[in-house]
């Protein structure tokens, strides 16, 4: 749903003074190193609570539960991330109340299926609430790092 959400985005300001792309080049030019280091991060995140928790609790289905939910929340804030060229930290998250919408029934959704009996059918389990801190701060962090990248990528593409 959020990715839907992103299609009611207003245009930065600037979008029209911005040079237009060269016939040759594709959508994704000049996106593919950010789409990489966002799968990079997702996946080191992922990988990272899914060991701390087998290693922790030797529960597979928990692991699993806590490496599903990392990557969807860390989803939710690179959606946040990609609504602009322009760096998420100086910017309202409010300007976009549908994406805000889809993250709310997206995570509602996903906690529904945590917390009911569906839960027995997907083989996921409720996470404790220092499970669900850790995968925040993880991923608010890995948000962090990539606003981080994109400003690095802004500047140099600049110079």
């Amino acid at each position: 749903l959020p990715a839907l959400a992103l299609a009611a985005e207003r245009g930065e300001a600037d979008v029209m003074s911005r040079p237009p792309r060269k016939r040759t080049d594709n959508v994704l030019t000049g996106e593919i190193s950010m789409l990489i280091v966002a799968g990079g991060i997702n996946a080191i995140l992922s990988l990272g609570i899914f060991w701390w928790l087998l290693n922790g609790t030797g529960n597979l289905e928990l692991a699993q539960t806590g490496a599903l939910t990392t990557t969807i929340i860390f989803q939710f804030f690179l959606a946040l991330s990609t609504r602009l060229k322009a760096s998420a930290l100086t910017h309202s998250p409010f300007g976009n109340p549908w994406l805000l919408g889809a993250i709310g029934v997206s995570l509602g959704l996903h906690l529904i299926l945590l917390h009911t009996p569906m839960a027995g059918l997907f083989n996921v389990q409720a996470l404790s609430p220092t499970v669900w801190l850790w995968i925040l701060a993880s991923t608010l962090g890995g948000f962090v790092v990539f606003e981080l990248c994109k400003g690095l990528k802004a500047r140099t593409s600049q110079a």
